[in-house]
């Protein structure tokens, strides 16, 4: 069964899900603007 909308993590069948993670995990059909936020910096 195929997953619909799979994120990069689903492709390489990595153990994490975004929920559990701090950083955006991309889909792989589209392209999302991500940016780096300047007061963490």
């Amino acid at each position: 069964m195929a997953i619909i909308r799979p994120r990069l993590n689903d492709f390489h069948s990595l153990p994490f899900k975004q929920e559990d993670v701090d950083f955006a995990i991309p889909f792989l059909d589209e392209d999302i603007p991500l940016y780096i936020d300047p007061f963490l910096l």
